[in-house]
């Protein structure tokens, strides 16, 4: 992708500071090439986000999940306070 990013910047560059004369299906197809990069990277940011989005959402619902086991240290000392707390107990840092 980035080989087609360097022809198009040339090709434009040279286009637009040097008034270089290109055939207009060159010019064209550097602008197609440009509009799908930047439709490509667009589409790709998306599917991070909702991928990011989805693994978080997990995440949150195995650790609200009673019975789940959690992944760190931290999050189990947490939950053995809440629980104590339910029970009429106290928490660690109490």
């Amino acid at each position: 992708m980035l080989g087609q990013l360097k022809s198009v910047a040339v090709i434009l560059g040279g286009w637009l500071l040097f008034a270089q004369l290109y055939p207009p299906k060159a010019v064209g197809g550097a602008a197609v090439a440009l509009c799908a990069m930047v439709w490509y990277t667009q589409a790709n940011l998306a599917e991070q986000k909702r991928s990011a989005g989805a693994s978080a959402a997990a995440a949150a619902t195995a650790l609200a999940t009673p019975g789940s086991s959690p992944s760190s240290s931290t999050a189990s000392v947490e939950e053995g306070e809440v629980l104590l707390q339910r029970r009429g107990g106290q928490g660690a840092g109490s």
